[in-house]
């Protein structure tokens, strides 16, 4: 009997899949981050400065609970109609909301430059950030080599 791997993903059959899920996965993540910085824009041109910190935990809180929420009816909705229609199904809503977004929200007013550019440059030169850019990189690293055992795991 054929010796079972304990990393696949949705019951993937070689490694090239499971690439692929992960390919899928990070793309879908990053498409959220500028619809993230978009509404920290926003919320930092258009509302008092103690709000912000409510308004964007009340934006991440929901986003993390939408992930967790959409689990199931995303299951039952490729299992009761198949992967490419729901997937087309999903692309309707979210041009719908990309409609509504676009007719509803309305660009801040624009900032009158002060003459002061900033760069990476001036956030590097903060100590403040210095142990965020720390724990980034420990984490990014360990997520890696668990990235690394789980290729390792599926090649066999």
């Amino acid at each position: 009997m054929p010796r079972r791997s304990r990393a696949r993903v949705a019951g993937s059959q070689d490694t090239y899949t499971i690439f692929c899920a992960r390919a899928a996965a990070r793309a879908s993540t990053s498409a959220r981050a500028p619809v993230l910085m978009a509404a920290f824009y926003i919320f930092a041109r258009t509302m008092k400065p103690a709000a912000f910190g409510t308004l964007s935990g009340v934006v991440i809180g929901i986003g993390s609970l939408g992930n967790i929420a959409a689990s199931l009816p995303l299951t039952l909705a490729v299992e009761g109609y198949g992967w490419r229609q729901t997937v087309w199904a999903l692309a309707v809503v979210t041009a719908l909301a990309g409609v509504v977004v676009a007719a509803l929200v309305r660009d801040p007013v624009r900032v009158v430059a002060t003459g002061q550019k900033g760069s990476v440059l001036t956030l590097l030169a903060m100590p403040a950030l210095w142990p965020c850019l720390a724990s980034k990189a420990a984490n990014q690293r360990s997520i890696s080599t668990g990235r690394k055992r789980i290729f390792q795991l599926s090649s066999r």
